[in-house]
């Protein structure tokens, strides 16, 4: 049976009749598809469709849900990361996670920021067809993209980062009520990215270490910076290793990440003058226990331009720590200093580098093909291909981020000399 066919004839009558869009729906009718709707942009990990379910109460009345609905997709490229672990992350955070979250959500900060979740199945194995997540669609409400694929207006960069500031402060809630249970939860969260495959693909052809000096080798020609790459070129040259220090968690500043916080993860509602006044988080299948620079730093680097930078940068920083204590103040909870976090950036940011060196070029080229374009592909002629990408004009703007961490003072030994909770240097 094919995957729509199970669809209609199996899963969303059951979905129905459990009572998952209200217990006043006793009947699903039809599933009526909603081509209008579309996977914006077209990244993503899975195959998607957009409709509206059908049903009947017990009156034979009948409403309608619009909803979106994932079914696994297959790794098309050598650059795709396991599409079946982050099925069963975004299934976790919603079925378990969230949940357990509620407990310490008076505010309802998780109804304000992600969208409704009706059901899920996630196997973990090679065979796709069974795994599906079905969620509300937030485009049938006015949701949608931010504009721009790369730098972001004020707004949107101040929405973005008090949401997300609301959603870290839950795990710091959490873990200051039932430490136990969220330890518990943590513990379940797959790796999606910094193990195994990625290992592998730099390995044989150090895609990450190619695309992180691209930024950098501008600047040995630069008399101002040429003599302050070293540390930074430290940690390029074993990028997959330094990544997975930079993500391990360290107490007491640890939360639950979104781990790819970015405009393509994001619908943004607007008023009536096209200003930006709310904002939705989706796609959770990279979630990770990290630093909150992990989300800060990468969606700092990919949206804040090169003029913005050094003029908002404090002030953006602030917006996050200020609705970050303000939540946790609202719990008694002491919240981490603003030189606390600052000093977190440092130290992590370098993460959102490596991620902004590929993917920032990436989002800049208008013809890029957002799927099975590298199929033909040799990996080496895959790797000369994406460090191309953008031109000289991305590779600017990539080297515009090497220049900020060194302006800001980055501290890329940090990393170089961590390996573990253990042996944290702050804990010598």
């Amino acid at each position: 049976m094919s995957s729509a066919n199970r669809l209609l004839s199996e899963v969303l009558p059951r979905v129905v009749e459990a009572g998952n869009f209200g217990p006043e729906n006793v009947r699903f009718v039809e599933f009526i598809e909603d081509r209008n709707d579309a996977a914006q942009d077209g990244f993503c990990a899975s195959n998607i469709l957009f409709g509206n379910v059908i049903m009947e109460n017990r009156n034979k009345d009948r409403t309608s849900q619009s909803v979106v609905i994932k079914v696994r997709g297959v790794a098309v490229s050598s650059f795709n990361w396991s599409s079946a672990l982050q099925f069963y992350n975004e299934l976790f955070f919603y079925s378990k996670i969230v949940p357990f979250l509620r407990r310490f959500d008076d505010g309802h900060i998780l109804d304000e920021y992600f969208p409704k979740f009706f059901y899920g199945v996630a196997t973990l194995q090679e065979d796709e067809s069974s795994d599906i997540i079905i969620l509300e669609n937030l485009q049938r409400n006015g949701f949608k993209l931010a504009p721009s694929r790369t730098f972001l207006d004020y707004e949107y960069i101040k929405l973005s980062l008090r949401g997300l500031a609301r959603f870290h402060s839950l795990s710091l809630i959490a873990k200051a009520k039932d430490p136990v249970g969220w330890k518990k939860i943590l513990s379940e969260i797959r790796e999606t990215k910094w193990a195994g495959k990625t290992f592998e693909l730099e390995s044989s052809c150090g895609y990450l270490r190619k695309n992180c000096m691209r930024g950098i080798l501008p600047l040995l020609e630069d008399h101002e910076y040429a003599n302050k790459l070293r540390n930074i070129c430290d940690l390029i040259e074993n990028p997959t290793e330094s990544m997975v220090k930079i993500v391990s968690p360290i107490e007491p500043l640890a939360v639950l990440c979104h781990g790819d916080f970015c405009r393509n993860n994001m619908f943004f509602q607007h008023n009536t003058e096209g200003v930006p006044i709310d904002v939705k988080f989706f796609d959770l299948g990279t979630i990770r226990h990290s630093s909150p620079a992990i989300d800060l730093s990468f969606y700092l680097f990919m949206h804040t331009s090169p003029e913005m930078r050094p003029s908002k940068w404090d002030e953006l920083i602030a917006l996050y720590t200020d609705a970050l204590e303000s939540e946790l103040r609202l719990k008694n909870i002491e919240p981490p200093s603003k030189v606390d976090i600052e000093q977190e950036f440092q130290r992590r940011g370098f993460y959102g580098y490596v991620l902004s060196s590929f993917f920032l070029p990436m989002m800049m080229d208008d013809n890029i093909k957002k799927s099975g374009a590298d199929n033909n592909l040799t990996l080496e002629q895959q790797v000369e291909n994406r460090i191309r990408t953008g031109g000289e004009r991305a590779t600017q703007f990539v080297s515009a981020i090497v220049k900020h961490m060194i302006d800001k003072g980055f501290d890329f030994k940090y990393i170089s000399n961590f390996t573990s909770e253990a042996d944290d240097p702050e804990r010598k």
